[in-house]
Parts: C-alpha cells; structure tokens; sequence
C-alpha cells in the first residue's frame, strides 16, 4: 500500500462499504453490508481501535443517508429504508415493495434532497435496477434493469452530471442532471470503460475539481479520473477489494477508502488489515459536502 495512506480504523468488515463523512457529527460513518453493521468513526482520532459498532438486526444495509433533522436513514435488505439515530432503535421510514426479496446497495442524495438508490440483483448474474426516493418516500424507477450489480453513485460539483457505476459491466456512466427542471436525468452515456484485468468499479466520490474516485473490486487500487474520463492518478493496495472512497475531516481534505475481506480470511486480516478504512490525511485534493435529505 502506498506509503500516503495509514490504518485509520481496524474493522473486521466482510464487504466494508459505502464510507461517507457526516458534517454536523463531525464523523466518518460506513458498514459491513452483509453482516448488517453501522461503524462509526468521532473526530480524527489515531487509534485505529477506536470506533464504534451498532448492530442493529435489520439485516442487510447497503446505504446511508443524512438529513436535516440529524437523523440517518439506512438503506437495507427487503426494499426498507430505516430511520436511525445512534443509541436508539431503528423505525421503519419506507418500502420499496418490489424489492421485497432484495436489498439496496449504494444511495446518494441529491441537491433537492430526493435519494438515488441502487437495488443489487438476488443471484450473481442477475439484473439490479435505479430508483428514486422522493421526499415523501415514493420511488420511481430510473433503470428498470442493469445486467448485474448496480453501484457508487456521485453528482458533479456543479451539479450537472450524475454518475452511476455498474460493477459486473465494468462501467461508470455519466447522465446530464437538471436541478431547474426538478432534478430530471438523461442523456445516458459511458464515461468509463474499464478493462479486464484492471478490476471492477465499486464505490465512487467526486472530488471539488469535478473528478471521479473510483474503488476497483478485484483490482486493489483507488484511480482517480479526471472530468473527461481519462486517469490521471492511481493508488494501490494489498488487498483485491478496495469498496469505498470519501472526502472528510477539516476542510474535506482526508481522503477514506474502505475494504472488504470477502469471503472471510483470517490471513488477509492479519498480514494486510483487509475488510478496513485507511485514510490519505491532508490530502492534496478537497471533497464537497454531502447533500442533506
């Protein structure tokens, strides 16, 4: 791993994922999907061991979002969405009932405070789909089917491009987004093709230069790509599974990346810290907030 980047919290995550900062907590926030685990990381602390767990038995979660009135909402097995605030007992928000016998992957929200939502496919192979939840939790379906899984989502900073990743097709795909014509997407087009053998695009962020960070599954790096698609930088890792990419701490500046270690290898754990988050800390590039629901 390159030298830039230091453990920052030691968690035993299978499939770590979807790492996001939380402004008004001041904390990085991410989970194990499949075991159904909420982390959570106060302040910049150095003690890789000092962070928090909840486990809180509503399955599996793939996606966190936060809203004005400081509560999270958690994006979890079923088609449920949950409203959480840590130390209390999850209530249910909203369902997305056609995805009753699946789960949602990665969220984002967007500038009007609807959320974009990624529902992963039942069997390796199968189709995943987009949806939107609008403020009064109703979804409308974006993409009806993806072939596989669908993934990391972002907006550009000036808040004309929406990005999508769809990790089996090796794709990040770009729509034009029109928040003066309520948030309308179209104009679907590839904006990254990645090649067999370089991993697969999982987690994505965009930094305040309008670039996309990109975690490659199967490829144990983090690339960065600038606004028109070419890479223009590049961090490796020792484990394959690198999931996740998030700006935080002062001023935006930390750069967070989470991992997985599927399935379970103790080795893994102990030789490299795999299924952890590391930090790149006053990284030379800035994030931009996240958008409140």
């Amino acid at each position: 791993m390159s030298a830039v980047f230091e453990l920052f919290a030691n968690s035993r995550a299978v499939l770590g994922e979807s790492a996001v900062w939380c402004e008004w907590d001041c904390s990085l926030y991410w989970l194990d999907v499949l075991n159904g685990i909420v982390y959570r990381k106060k302040g910049m602390s150095g003690d890789p061991e000092s962070f928090d767990r909840f486990e809180l038995k509503i399955g599996k979660i793939g996606g966190i979002s936060f809203t004005r009135e400081k509560t999270i909402l958690l994006f979890a097995e079923a088609g449920k969405v949950w409203e959480w605030t840590p130390g209390a007992e999850p209530v249910l928000y909203t369902n997305l009932r056609i995805a009753s016998e699946t789960r949602f992957n990665e969220v984002i929200t967007a500038p009007d405070g609807t959320v974009f939502c990624t529902v992963a496919p039942l069997l390796q192979g199968g189709i995943g789909s987009l949806w939107r939840m609008d403020l009064l939790g109703k979804f409308s379906c974006i993409e009806v089917a993806t072939t596989g899984m669908p993934n990391g989502l972002g907006f550009s900073p000036d808040r004309r491009k929406l990005y999508f990743t769809v990790t089996t097709e090796r794709r990040i795909y770009s729509y034009d987004f029109e928040p003066d014509r309520g948030g309308h997407v179209s104009n679907k087009d590839v904006f990254v093709q990645m090649h067999t053998g370089e991993g697969r695009p999982d987690g994505l962020t965009v930094d305040s230069e309008g670039c996309v960070w990109s975690a490659l599954w199967e490829g144990g790096k983090l690339v960065r790509f600038s606004p028109d698609g070419a890479k223009v930088a590049e961090y490796a890792f020792p484990m394959r599974q690198v999931t996740g990419v998030a700006f935080g701490g002062e001023g935006l500046r930390d750069l967070f990346v989470s991992t997985a270690n599927y399935p379970w290898d103790d080795g893994e754990f102990e030789m490299h810290h795999a299924g952890a988050v590391f930090r790149m800390k006053e990284s030379p590039y800035t994030g931009k907030l996240e958008f409140l629901r």
